[in-house]
């Protein structure tokens, strides 16, 4: 048997997971797909299979082992589409799905090297939670990609452990989902975020995940696969249980797409037009600007895009921009500005006048801002590649600055797959200091009178209000104007922001 060019490193066991009855034994006969002699794979399946274990091995964003996989042959749209589904849920979804196999496994996870273990999490995902997709193609096309890995004899493995599986799992349609429905052997999952939200209760015929009503973050940790210290610091800061439900089941998958016109060279109507002319059903957001997208679509191919009618941007980040208040004329800090989406949101609304000074310690993310800046048509933006330690920000008597700090990205989980599994504790320990750090450089550049605004997509108070009480303490003639915590769900993404202003004369 050709070895896997991925090893055969094992990992270990999750601790407490289940016995299960043994599914099928490992063998050396291959099992026969049952398609048609008609029928054509998709190449979605092994596109996904290759991203993931790009991202295991070497440990890159899954969305950067697609692109470059898709630059290899000119694959059909939805065949993109596909594997980006695939590759990011089960990065998305791996605690659970490795929860449900880790108990099937009879042979014991230690025992099955990682590139196997990659092809059950696709299939197991694509059974749990893709209800739509025909099971017969899911065992078939998945089992086949042991081929692909020059591992035929896995496949009587392979196939045994996922028709188990299926057998096991039944998903029914409900109109809503509350901690009610929680049970071992229950999966709520919100299945799509779009005008009519879709809501299903996943049942498995054995209890697998942790009694909710004893070790409620437990359970939530195993159904939304979130890592369990990061379900008890939500826990101590969210009102109630019903909240932290609510909150977790929202990160479970990628929240609404909204977009943000640009006044300069559109109007929000003409966009939504051009929206409608490509089959995107859109509607008005709460901003002037903000454009609420229902399905997925490239922008790319979107009349208008190139010319920069447009940009893609949560409806919460919108709102730092709106909460400072850019004018035209004045004179703006963006000190932490790559890739540039509040950066040209400021010189929109300031009506391509005045000055914005950009900066970012990267060269490399501050060429996002530019490719912003040259697509929408911008001339206001200075940019700026600055020291780590904020030595070289650009001296100058600023009106106002945004601080769009680094930070935990625990308000958007949802849309960064991989984001969950790189916080941890430690994560705020090295945070906190830096976002002070840069609050305290925003302020000192910024002129008696003005104002500052300080930034996160994280919904974790030690890097929101604990943070502005902290340098505000340390600065008597700054005062806190107004905070806005933009909760999970509601309607966007999770973000905070706060406005500061110098009363001193």
């Amino acid at each position: 048997m050709t070895k896997s060019p991925w090893g055969n490193s094992p990992r270990k066991p999750k601790p407490g997971s289940r016995k299960p009855a043994a599914p099928a034994a490992w063998n050396n006969t291959p099992t026969k797909p049952r398609v048609s002699s008609t029928h054509t794979r998709s190449p979605g399946r092994w596109l996904a299979l290759q991203a993931l274990r790009a991202h295991d091995e070497r440990d890159i964003f899954v969305s950067q082992a697609l692109d470059d996989l898709f630059k290899q042959r000119d694959y059909d749209a939805r065949d993109r589409r596909f594997a980006t589904e695939l590759a990011s849920e089960v990065v998305r979804r791996k605690l659970t799905l490795d929860t449900i196999l880790t108990a099937f496994a009879a042979r014991g996870r230690e025992n099955v090297e990682d590139a196997l273990w990659s092809i059950l999490q696709l299939g197991c995902y694509q059974l749990v939670f893709a209800s739509d997709m025909p099971i017969h193609a899911t065992l078939n096309e998945t089992v086949e990609l042991c081929e692909k890995l020059n591992k035929p004899n896995a496949k009587g493995f392979v196939n045994g452990m996922l028709r188990a599986i299926s057998r096991e799992v039944t998903a029914t349609s409900v109109p809503s989902l509350s901690l009610a429905d929680c049970s071992p052997s229950r999966i709520p999952f919100f299945k799509n975020k779009e005008q009519t939200p879709e809501f299903q209760l996943i049942e498995l015929a054995r209890p697998l995940f942790s009694i909710p009503q004893m070790n409620l973050t437990g359970y939530l940790s195993q159904v939304m696969s979130l890592p369990e210290f990061l379900v008890a610091r939500m826990s101590d800061q969210l009102a109630d249980s019903e909240t932290l439900f609510d909150v977790t089941l929202w990160l479970t998958t990628q929240g609404g797409l909204s977009l943000r016109t640009n006044l300069l060279r559109s109007t929000r109507e003409q966009v939504m037009e051009s929206l409608t002319t490509a089959g995107v059903i859109a509607v008005q957001g709460e901003l002037p600007e903000s454009i609420i997208v229902h399905g997925s679509f490239s922008p790319l191919h979107v009349p208008g895009y190139a010319e920069g009618w447009f940009s893609v941007q949560d409806e919460s980040a919108m709102f730092a921009v709106d909460l400072l208040a850019p004018q035209p004329g004045e004179n703006i800090l963006d000190l932490c500005a790559a890739p540039g989406g509040k950066t040209t949101f400021m010189a929109e609304r300031m009506q391509n006048t005045g000055s914005i000074a950009a900066c970012d310690v990267s060269e490399f993310r501050m060429n996002r801002v530019l490719e912003n800046i040259r697509r929408l048509q911008l001339t206001n933006i200075q940019h700026h590649v600055i020291n780590e330690d904020g030595t070289n920000i650009p001296e100058s008597s600023y009106n106002a600055a945004l601080v769009d700090v680094p930070c935990s990205n625990t308000g958007v989980l949802g849309k960064r797959p991989e984001a969950r599994w790189r916080v941890s504790e430690e994560t705020y320990a090295e945070l906190v200091p830096l976002q002070e750090r840069l609050l305290t450089d925003a302020m000192h550049h910024v002129q008696p009178g003005g104002r500052v605004v300080y930034s996160t997509c994280s919904i974790d108070r030690a890097e929101n209000e604990d943070v502005v009480q902290a340098v505000l303490a340390k600065h008597p003639t700054w005062r806190l104007v107004k905070e806005v915590r933009h909760q999970p769900g509601q309607p966007a993404d999770g973000a905070y922001q706060a406005l500061l202003v110098n009363d001193k004369l």
